[in-house]
């Protein structure tokens, strides 16, 4: 036998089969990290944009208000006549009394007029009431200005020589500041035919020159004559006057211009006031 028809060693066969594993797990592994070259990087698939439309939804139409119910008309009753009414008989009015006013009832502002008052007034009076034809009442003022009795705290007053005379609005303008203080019922029956005068002066200061300063003692006899034979009245008014004067004091004057006092002179016919 020779040697070439010998079967050969499984060592050989062995050897090769080793070799050539190496080497395909060679191949693999060259193929494995060489992927990229050969093969090329693996296509990336994009996923589509999803496009969402915004819609606002629909706006609900709101129901229509029911319109009132309309009742059916109401028959109204025929509309019935009053009866004809005879016109009221006129009885013959019957004059009133006169009332006497309250002592504090308003007066209107009377027409200040020196001399006849009673025959420039606007409202016409009978002859047999006019205070000029009727009984005085004077107040017994000084002819000639004085000083304030220096019995009360106070100034005394300015004496001089007496101003010249005031015009009768200038008159009027202090004699209405006066008035407005006098309460007394001039409608009263013992008003009939009664007129109150006298004179008195305004000094600069605004006040009233003595005896009817407002710092003078109150003495009404010595102002007015036979005061205590008065009628409760007559009294009334004086006083009423009186202090009247004393209220409107200090006086605002129509004008600066001097010298002073002054002199007003007063004539009221009550009829006229």
């Amino acid at each position: 036998m020779t040697t070439e028809t010998l079967p050969k060693r499984p060592e050989t066969w062995f050897r090769w089969a080793l070799i050539l594993s190496a080497l395909l797990h060679a191949a693999l592994l060259v193929l494995f990290l060489n992927r990229d070259w050969l093969f090329g990087p693996p296509p990336q698939i994009q996923p589509e944009p999803l496009v969402v439309d915004l819609v606002p939804s629909p706006v609900r139409p709101q129901p229509r208000p029911k319109p009132p119910e309309q009742k059916p008309a109401e028959q109204k009753p025929p509309e019935q006549k009053p009866p004809e009414q005879k016109p009221p008989e006129q009885k013959p009015s019957q004059p009133r009394p006169p009332e006497r006013m309250a002592a504090t009832a308003p007066l209107t502002r009377p027409q200040l007029q020196p001399g006849r008052i009673a025959e420039r007034s606007s409202v016409p009076h009978p002859a047999d009431r006019n205070g000029a034809a009727g009984t005085s009442l004077a107040l017994a003022l000084p002819a000639a200005p004085g000083g304030t009795a220096p019995s009360k705290a106070g100034k005394p007053g300015i004496s001089g020589p007496e101003g010249p005379a005031l015009t009768q609005s200038e008159q009027d303008f202090i004699l209405a500041q006066i008035m407005k203080y006098w309460r007394v019922d001039f409608h009263a029956p013992e008003a009939r035919g009664l007129t109150l005068s006298g004179v008195f002066f305004v000094q600069a200061d605004g006040t009233l020159a003595s005896p009817v300063n407002k710092d003078d003692p109150w003495n009404p006899e010595a102002i007015v004559a036979d005061y205590g034979a008065l009628s409760r009245y007559r009294r009334e008014a004086v006083d009423g006057f009186l202090l009247a004067m004393r209220l409107a004091q200090p006086l605002e004057l129509p004008s600066k211009t001097g010298p002073w006092p002054r002199r007003i002179t007063i004539n009221f016919a009550f009829d006229a006031l």
